[in-house]
């Protein structure tokens, strides 16, 4: 009987990191595309500045 608790705590165990992993690979590749779009804007408003200041 508690070898049938333990593999399935441990079933339990392993399913709940794979679903803590697979999260933060998506929050740090949400974070990375926030940054990329930053950086992106950041390049736009340089560029339409300079733009602004030859006219």
């Amino acid at each position: 009987m508690w070898v049938i608790f333990l593999l399935a705590a441990m079933g339990f165990a392993i399913a709940t990191l794979l679903v803590v992993y697979i999260g933060n690979k998506v929050v740090n590749a949400m974070k990375r595309d926030d940054e990329k779009l930053n950086k992106d804007i950041s390049k736009e408003k340089a560029n339409e500045k300079e733009k602004e200041k030859h006219e």
